[in-house]
């Protein structure tokens, strides 16, 4: 697994129950009812491309983010082509309410385990798989964030993100929040973003790094612990000011930092930076290293990112 894909396209029919789908052919018309109405949505991307508008897509070519939530498990199947006949590794994730949650998809030899990542193979055919997630709001407006994972052991691999806003019209539990907070960047930082860039930047360097070390981001992709150390700085920053959530995996698991929770709040300023010290664990074998940023104040017209991987060697 040492390529690099260029372009997925992936197709999001929109279900609130469960539905017959499976892996067979749909029909061109396969979006309208008896009544010629809109029925599913669908949705493509090309997640070589970071930054660029996902959601979901009608079948007029509109965006649409959302659905809604009465109490069922929430469905959604997922259909998954690449211009590639070589077999390649794929991964879902989700979260809700910017939480990692266990979910388990209706159509696997498994059907009903519950799990924080599910791989699957795709090796030039379509690819049907129907998420099925029980979630746990604590808003009447939630949100869902599908993370779609290629090349799942390669650190140059590419991720997409799903983003669906949910009208919840069952109940609401208490909001969990992990406050941090920042500091300013690094004095003549060389890689300083422009003003209002929305990307979403991270990087790690060793806590035993001088601080004049530390004025540029990093391009560190993997790290040997038994040489490198345990102890690192989880750094990050952005050209646009606001609230942010910060998720951490560690080999496709929800990874504790800090308060004994696998993510953190954190006001952005302009030229302001979250530097946050981790502690990775002793590990067995080879694991995935990865965070997801999320804008919590203005989350219907920014993406969630996931800029890069960092492969953690024992």
């Amino acid at each position: 697994m040492n390529f690099q894909i260029r372009k997925i396209l992936a197709v999001l029919f929109l279900m609130l129950i469960v539905t017959a789908c499976g892996n067979q052919k749909l029909p061109d018309d396969w979006w309208r009812n008896d009544n010629g109405a809109s029925m599913y949505f669908y949705w493509g991307y090309d997640v070589s491309t970071p930054g660029s508008p996902m959601g979901i897509l009608n079948e007029d070519g509109f965006l649409v983010r959302t659905t809604q939530y009465n109490g069922d498990p929430l469905a959604f199947t997922v259909n998954v082509q690449t211009n590639s006949d070589e077999a390649i590794h794929f991964g879902f994730m989700v979260l809700v309410d910017g939480i990692p949650v266990k979910f388990s998809i209706a159509d696997d030899t498994d059907a009903g385990k519950e799990s924080y990542m599910h791989p699957f193979i795709v090796d030039g055919k379509a690819v049907y798989k129907t998420l099925i997630i029980d979630p746990d709001f604590s808003d009447k407006t939630g949100q869902v964030h599908i993370i779609i994972i290629t090349n799942i052991m390669n650190e140059n691999g590419n991720f997409g993100v799903i983003p669906i806003f949910v009208s919840n019209y069952s109940e609401t539990s208490e909001p969990i929040v992990n406050p941090v907070r920042t500091r300013s960047l690094y004095e003549d930082f060389a890689n300083s973003p422009e003003e209002g860039e929305t990307l979403v930047h991270w990087w790690l360097h060793s806590q035993d790094a001088p601080e004049e070390m530390r004025q540029w981001r990093s391009s560190i992709d993997s790290i040997t612990l038994s040489s490198d150390g345990y102890d690192w700085l989880f750094e990050s920053t952005s050209g646009l000011s606001g609230k942010l959530r910060t998720v951490f995996f560690l080999d496709y698991e929800p990874f504790p930092v800090i308060n004994d929770k696998p993510f953190v709040d954190w006001n952005l300023e302009y030229n302001q930076m979250l530097s946050l010290p981790i502690a990775f664990p002793d590990i067995e074998q080879p694991a995935m290293f990865f965070a997801v940023t999320i804008r919590q104040d203005d989350e219907m017209k920014y993406d969630p990112m996931i800029l890069n991987r960092v492969l953690i060697y024992p």
